[in-house]
């Protein structure tokens, strides 16, 4: 099976919803696709060492506003009964 096939497959099911919700969806979460971004944001500032801990402070103070909300978004929808 040829690699565009494999993507191909992958990206089928999100296809439907809009750009935001499939990008989400595609990393499993908002938490998950931020915190990749953040990881590659991190690690190439520190191989041009330029990682502060200024960085290091807002990557964890908007992971966990993410983390958070999200926490918020499923006891919410747990306590309603809307399952997913």
């Amino acid at each position: 099976m040829k690699f565009t096939d494999i993507v191909k497959a992958e990206v089928k099911p999100y296809q439907g919803l809009g750009i935001t919700a499939s990008f989400f969806n595609f990393f499993q979460g908002r938490a998950t696709a931020f915190g990749i971004l953040f990881t590659v944001v991190g690690i190439v500032l520190a191989f041009k060492h330029e990682l502060t801990a200024d960085y290091v402070a807002l990557v964890t103070a908007i992971q966990a506003l993410v983390v958070g909300h999200s926490l918020k978004e499923d006891y919410f929808s747990r306590r309603d009964g809307d399952k997913q």
